[in-house]
């Protein structure tokens, strides 16, 4: 299969990435494909987020654009962790990451 849009990529690989730890769905679920799909979907069209690697536990983006204004650093740090909260905080987020050209996701 191929696609044009690396925030696709996850919809045409079920169960890469793989986050076990995450149950922030409806009743507790784990994360579906969709979900990863509807994150990334979302970054690029506000950040520029390209994908440019996933694994069966790690994901890393290359943002184009990436938030500078402390309110919106702060949302997308909350957005993040919401994402994959393995690992770090909002707050190591908001410092270590989300200010960035390059996101990682990793889940244990």
């Amino acid at each position: 299969m191929e696609t044009r849009a690396g925030w696709s990529v996850p919809g045409l690989l079920p169960g890469y990435p793989y986050a076990p730890s995450w149950a922030h769905g409806p009743d507790g679920r784990p994360m579906f494909d969709s979900d990863h799909v509807a994150f990334l979907h979302s970054w690029y069209d506000r950040f520029g987020a390209e994908l440019l690697y996933v694994s069966e536990r790690t994901l890393i983006l290359d943002v184009g654009s990436p938030p500078q204004e402390p309110e919106a650093v702060a949302e997308t740090a909350i957005e993040q962790y919401a994402y994959c909260p393995d690992g770090n905080d909002t707050a190591s987020w908001a410092n270590r990451w989300t200010r960035f050209g390059t996101w990682q996701f990793c889940w244990d």
